[in-house]
């Protein structure tokens, strides 16, 4: 195994965070060597802490390709790791359409940021066959879960996908209030920790700059109360 690798095995959780980092300092300045460890990361990440994979995936716009296609899909399936919800993203930023049957298992997953994460997902892919599951997300009992199938469906943007809210003047999705996670730009990517330890940030009243949630998914009038 490559020394920048190695140091991301060791036992020193600092170390190995550092270690992460400058590879990504690397890869970012357009370090070939820094790019394939990172795809190397993800491609076995059985090899890795679970910290370490879900913080390159956090950077994936630096090394992300059509290679990561297959690892992505066996973690995706993988439970006993624990980073589907990551994984999921990843999915939906690669464009891995062959991920759409399981996200759409996600959808009914125990972990609220696993639902989250693969409606995201879904609606990234534009998938059809997810309208359905979707919909039926409109009533999960996390309100940033509902959000987030609002916003998947608004992205879908089919007259199936926008058909389950009705008018965009009903009462019960114009005046709807939910709870969403805050988009961050990408120049601020966050490590696996930030990104789902911060607090929800209540959303006042729809259609009045709601922060996390596309503008397509508000006057849609996808949001559920």
């Amino acid at each position: 195994m490559p020394e920048e690798l190695q140091q991301l095995t060791g036992p020193d959780r600092v170390l190995r965070g550092e270690a992460l980092d400058r590879l990504v300092d690397l890869a970012a300045g357009g370090d070939e060597r820094a790019v394939r460890a990172l795809r190397t990361v993800v491609a076995g990440y059985r090899q890795f802490d679970p910290e370490i994979y879900t913080r390159a995936l956090n950077r994936l716009w630096l090394f992300g390709d059509a290679t990561l296609e297959e690892p992505l899909l066996v973690a995706l399936a993988d439970e006993q790791y624990g980073c589907q919800a990551w994984t999921a993203r990843a999915c939906g930023q690669l464009g891995i359409s062959a991920a759409e049957p399981l996200l759409i298992d996600l959808l009914e997953h125990p972990d609220g940021l696993t639902r989250e994460s693969a409606c995201q997902a879904l609606g990234s892919l534009s998938s059809s066959a997810a309208i359905q599951p979707l919909t039926r997300r409109l009533d999960d009992p996390a309100e940033f879960v509902r959000a987030a199938a609002s916003e998947a469906l608004a992205d879908i943007g089919s007259d199936d996908a926008l058909a389950p809210c009705g008018p965009r003047s009903s009462p019960s999705y114009s005046r709807g209030r939910a709870i969403s996670r805050p988009s961050w730009p990408r120049s601020v990517q966050l490590s696996s920790s930030d990104w789902y330890g911060r607090p929800a940030i209540p959303i006042r009243r729809c259609g009045s700059g709601l922060p996390g949630l596309s503008a397509r998914a508000v006057t849609s009038g996808l949001l559920r109360c």
